[in-house]
């Protein structure tokens, strides 16, 4: 488990604070990787993550980002607990194709838009296991009355206590079929 590291940047592009790439079953514990163009990027087959309680702020595309890398190597399993991604210059949190993501908590003061949980143009598959509680997704600072609070385009989803007020769109649900 990487614990209590600085890896801040000065928002230079493609830098990335931290990131898994085919890595699985790792703990990221308060972590600071600020002014980044992504706090992390969990790449492909990476699952079992836990990322807890970082600093990941000021990312000048998305504080904690996902990535599908083709079929069947999507980051499953995924958790991501009061991690700070205030002031991200897109999404707080951009999950593609997720399955069992589990977000709960954490910071997203000044961010574009909130949290994205999607699925690549076109792909047939259906997320599922996604649970999203106690965040607020709420539009502030320049960011006020623009952007979406939630996008999630998927099944089998448990949302709890989300607050999204000062948007454009609070909350944005699509089907997980096709």
């Amino acid at each position: 488990a990487e614990k209590n590291i600085d890896l801040s940047g000065n928002n230079t592009v493609n830098s990335t604070g931290i990131l898994l790439d085919t890595s699985s079953s790792n703990t990221i514990i308060n972590v600071t990787a600020n002014y980044r163009q992504y706090g992390v990027r969990i790449n492909g087959n990476s699952d079992f993550n836990n990322i807890t309680n970082n600093t990941l702020t000021n990312a000048t595309t998305y504080g904690i980002w996902l990535v599908e890398q083709g079929t069947n190597t999507n980051p499953d399993n995924t958790r991501l607990e009061n991690n700070n991604v205030s002031f991200a210059a897109s999404y707080g949190v951009y999950a593609e194709d997720p399955f069992n993501l589990t977000i709960l908590g954490g910071e997203y003061t000044g961010t574009a838009n909130g949290i994205a949980v999607t699925r690549p143009e076109g792909w047939a598959t259906s997320l599922g296991g996604i649970i999203i509680k106690n965040v607020d997704l709420s539009g502030t600072h320049q960011y006020a009355n623009t952007g979406v609070g939630l996008y999630l385009h998927a099944s089998y989803s448990n949302v709890t206590n989300v607050t999204a007020r000062y948007r454009q769109y609070g909350l944005q649900l699509y089907g997980g079929g096709s």
